[in-house]
C-alpha cells in the first residue's frame, strides 16, 4: 500500500471492489490478535503494517474529542486494525489485516458516547479509515473523510461521509461521479476534503494524480494542479461540483477537546432476551462461561459472522412448534449481543443462559443463540460448556421438522 495517495480510477480491471462484500473473507482459521491503543488525529491508513512494510500486530488510534462551535455536540473516531495470525499459515486463505472505523456521538448533556456510524469489511472495504475534518458553522453536521483500499493490492480513493446530528444518519455523497461529471469520465485525481463553507457546503481539494504507474498505464489527470472546489450534496448520494467563491478561505469550526476520550461501552442491549445481568460491550474478556462477558466473547469465536451468514437462510428458519431453551426453574439468567460493533445485515445476533448457583459460585448450565432479521428469527444452537467441544453445525438440513423449510 502507497503511503497517502488516493487514485481515482474507472478501468474496470482496477476497480476497488466489486460489491458491498468483495473483500471480507473467513478469518475462522486465525487467531484475532488484541490491538495496540493509541490516540492521534491522524487516522487515515491505519493498518497492521508499519512504513518498512513488516507486520506488526493489530491498532486501534482514536482521536481528540471534536466538539461543536456551541459546545453542544461532541464526536471521536476509532480506526481499528485488526491483525490475524493464521493456525495454518500454507492452508489460510484469508485476510491477515481488517479495519474497522466508528464514529462516536454524544449530544449536550450526555456523559457517554454512542456509536453512531460504523464501516468495516462486511459492508465497504477490508481496508478503509475516517477521518475528522470539520463541523459545520451551526454544529449540526459533521465533515469526515473516507479513504478505502484493499489489502494486498494497489489503489486507492478518498472522499468524504457527512453526520447529520438531527437524523443521526450519514449522508455518503457520490464525489467520483460529481469529479466526473465536472472533469470528464477516466479521469483520476488526488482528493481531500478541507472543510466547511459558512453555509454547509463542503470544500475540497482535487489535486493531480500522482501514481506514476497510473500514469504510465495511460490514466489521466482530472486536473493540472491543486484546485478547490465546492460540493453542494443531500441527504442521498447525488452531489454536484461548484466554483468556489473568490478568494475562499476555509474556516475551522470545532475545536479538539485537550483530554483524550474513553473507550465507550457501546449500547447492545439484546432486542428479545430479558434480563437484569447484560453482557457488556465490546466483551473485553477471554473466551469462557465465568461471566456475560466471557460467554459473548467464546461465543463470537466460535461462530464467525461468515458462518452466522451461511446459516441463516429463509429455509432455516426457526419453526415455532418446537420449543427455545427453558429458563423457568433457574435463579438467574444472562444475556448478551454479538458483533455490535459491526454493520452485520441482522437486526440483532443475541444469547440467553441459565445460570445455576451453587455455594456462591455462579455457572452457566445452558444457553441459546439467535438471529433476528424483522420477523424472522433463527435459532444458531442451544449449547453447554459440554456441548461446545463439538464444533457448531454451520449448514444443518433445512428439511429437518425444527426448520420451516421442512414444509
Amino acid at each position: 500500500m502507497k503511503p497517502l495517495v488516493q487514485v481515482v480510477l474507472s478501468v474496470p480491471a482496477l476497480l476497488l471492489v466489486s460489491g458491498p462484500y468483495a473483500n471480507h473473507q473467513d478469518q475462522s482459521d486465525a487467531i484475532r490478535l488484541k490491538p495496540a491503543v493509541s490516540c492521534s488525529k491522524q487516522t487515515q491508513y491505519v493498518s497492521c503494517w508499519n512504513k518498512k512494510n513488516k507486520l506488526t500486530g493489530s491498532r486501534l488510534v482514536r482521536t481528540p474529542v471534536l466538539i461543536s462551535p456551541d459546545g453542544s455536540h461532541r464526536a471521536y473516531v476509532e480506526v481499528e486494525a485488526t491483525a490475524f495470525q493464521p493456525k495454518d499459515v500454507a492452508t489460510y486463505i484469508g485476510n491477515l489485516c481488517e479495519n474497522t472505523s466508528r464514529l462516536f456521538f454524544a449530544k449536550n448533556g450526555e456523559t457517554t458516547f454512542k456509536l453512531a456510524f460504523t464501516q468495516s469489511p462486511e459492508n465497504f472495504s477490508d481496508g478503509n479509515s475516517l477521518t475528522l475534518v470539520d463541523w459545520s458553522s451551526d454544529g449540526m453536521h459533521l465533515l469526515m473523510e473516507r479513504t478505502q483500499w484493499k489489502y494486498e493490492s494497489e489503489g486507492d480513493y478518498t472522499d468524504f461521509v457527512v453526520f447529520n446530528v438531527a437524523s443521526g444518519t450519514v449522508a455518503r455523497p457520490n464525489l467520483e461521479a460529481a469529479i466526473a461529471a465536472r472533469y470528464g469520465k477516466d479521469c483520476g485525481s488526488e482528493n481531500s476534503a478541507t472543510g466547511f463553507t459558512s453555509d454547509g457546503k463542503v470544500v475540497v481539494a482535487i489535486a493531480p494524480l500522482a501514481d506514476d504507474v497510473a500514469l504510465m498505464n495511460g490514466a489521466k489527470t482530472c486536473v493540472k494542479k491543486k484546485t478547490l472546489v465546492v460540493v453542494n450534496f443531500g441527504s442521498g448520494a447525488t452531489a454536484t461540483i461548484e466554483e468556489p467563491p473568490p478568494n475562499l478561505s476555509v474556516v475551522r469550526y470545532g475545536r479538539f477537546a485537550e483530554s483524550v476520550p474513553k473507550p465507550q461501552s457501546m449500547n447492545c442491549v439484546p432486542m428479545l432476551s430479558r434480563s437484569p445481568i447484560v453482557a457488556k460491550y465490546p466483551p473485553n474478556a477471554k473466551p469462557g462461561f465465568n461471566s456475560p462477558e466471557e460467554v459473548t466473547s467464546f461465543l463470537e469465536k466460535r461462530w464467525p459472522l461468515a458462518d452466522i451468514k451461511r446459516y441463516a437462510i429463509p429455509e432455516r428458519r426457526h419453526n415455532d412448534e418446537y420449543q427455545n431453551l427453558v429458563i423457568v426453574g433457574f435463579p438467574e439468567t444472562w444475556t448478551g449481543r454479538l458483533y455490535c460493533d459491526k454493520s452485520t445485515g441482522f437486526d440483532s445476533i443475541e444469547w440467553y443462559a441459565t445460570i445455576e448457583i451453587r455455594h456462591t459460585k455462579h455457572s452457566l448450565h445452558e444457553y441459546s443463540l439467535g438471529v433476528i432479521r424483522g420477523k424472522d428469527f433463527w435459532l444458531l444452537e442451544i449449547g453447554s460448556p459440554t456441548s461446545v467441544q463439538q464444533p457448531p453445525n454451520i449448514e444443518p438440513d433445512f428439511r429437518k421438522p425444527y426448520f420451516v423449510g421442512h414444509k
